[in-house]
């Protein structure tokens, strides 16, 4: 493809800066100004209902008081059913250190397997659904199973640390009061395990 000129355009160029001075122009004229390419540069998240949306207002990511609910209502779910296997297979006559810990271990693959499969399928727990909240990836797409998994590892920490006698209930309370204190201190309210996720927590209605 040639100029007027005849002289043969580089189709790699960038005239991006062309094209805003060309709506400017317009708009001085009294013509509705197109929105900038630069309006849809910023970094973060997309309204997970248009990929080709601007990243969401501040609104749109809850905060930690929201989320502590819908982590509550997560823990019940899986208290009910490490409960309900507790009762068919744990003798409660005799409760040796290695049945506690292994009901531990039983309660973190049932949280993981809970959390990372509704994740993956619905993009929201019950929890989540219940406050109308999701788990979405940067183009607004339900995460991987990996992503998943990483941004639910906090409760692998909390878990392993909770075991540690004397210190254990300390070192636990602290991964929750780290994960609270991130989300309240970042621009989209992620967790530190949402950012090993690259995951972000939003609004679904």
């Amino acid at each position: 493809m040639s100029t007027p000129s005849g002289t043969p355009e580089n189709p790699f160029s960038d005239d991006r800066g062309q094209e805003d001075a060309d709506r400017s122009a317009g708009a001085a004229g009294g013509a509705s100004p197109l929105p900038s390419y630069n309006a849809y540069a910023a970094s973060g998240p997309t309204d997970p209902t248009n990929a080709y949306a601007a990243p969401m207002a501040g609104s749109a990511y809850p905060g930690p008081g929201a989320r502590l609910g819908a982590l509550l209502i997560d823990f019940v779910v899986v208290w009910i059913l490490t409960g309900v296997i507790a009762v068919i297979f744990v003798d409660f006559s005799s409760i040796t250190l290695a049945a506690q810990i292994g009901m531990q271990f039983i309660s973190l693959v049932i949280w993981l397997a809970y959390r990372i499969g509704m994740e993956v399928t619905t993009g929201a727990s019950l929890g989540k659904m219940a406050l109308g909240l999701k788990v979405v990836d940067a183009s607004g797409a339900t995460l991987s199973a990996q992503d998943s998994l990483m941004r639910n590892l906090w409760y692998v920490v909390s878990t392993v640390v909770g075991m540690i006698p004397f210190l254990g209930w300390l070192l636990n309370l602290g991964v929750c009061i780290a994960v609270g204190v991130t989300i309240s201190n970042d621009q989209f309210n992620q967790s530190f395990s949402d950012k090993w996720g690259k995951a972000y927590v939003v609004r679904s209605r």
